[in-house]
């Protein structure tokens, strides 16, 4: 469960970076997903690794690092697109902890991970899924 998968998702509200119907568990690896934040989906609360989404916006060439607590750089990477909202998955991240998302320097927010996925906002946890709601297929049907 090791390599790292980074989606540069759509600019587009009406689209998700992350889509998928039913649960989608992080086990491990390094994962970070930003885009727009209409139809965002963070992975799914059985996840066995630690996932942190900001609700924040920015755009194309940003500098992005999370850092835990003691100043220990997470995450780093630079932004191909405009976006909305930001998750992050990482092995390091461990429950009861603080992790600060800097963007080209400047704090832009913090979160204590306080559950397998952890948002600063209120954002779906289990996803849109579409239009018939969270987690449901095109039809309104679970």
């Amino acid at each position: 469960m090791d390599g790292t998968v980074l989606v540069a998702g759509p600019t587009n509200s009406g689209n998700g970076a992350l889509d998928y119907d039913g649960e989608c568990v992080v086990k491990g690896g390094n994962i970070i997903i930003y885009g727009a934040n209409g139809m965002w989906q963070n992975p799914s609360n059985s996840s066995i690794q630690y996932s942190l989404t900001f609700q924040t916006s920015g755009k194309a060439g940003d500098k992005v690092i999370l850092k835990d607590s003691s100043g220990t750089e997470i995450a780093t990477f630079e932004t191909e697109k405009a976006y909305g909202v930001i998750t992050i998955s990482n092995a390091s991240i461990t429950n009861g902890n603080t992790y600060t998302l800097y963007v080209n320097g400047t704090s832009v927010g913090s979160i204590k991970a306080s559950s397998t996925v952890t948002s600063n906002s209120s954002m779906n946890n289990g996803g849109m899924g579409g239009p018939g709601g969270p987690n449901n297929r095109r039809n309104g049907k679970a």
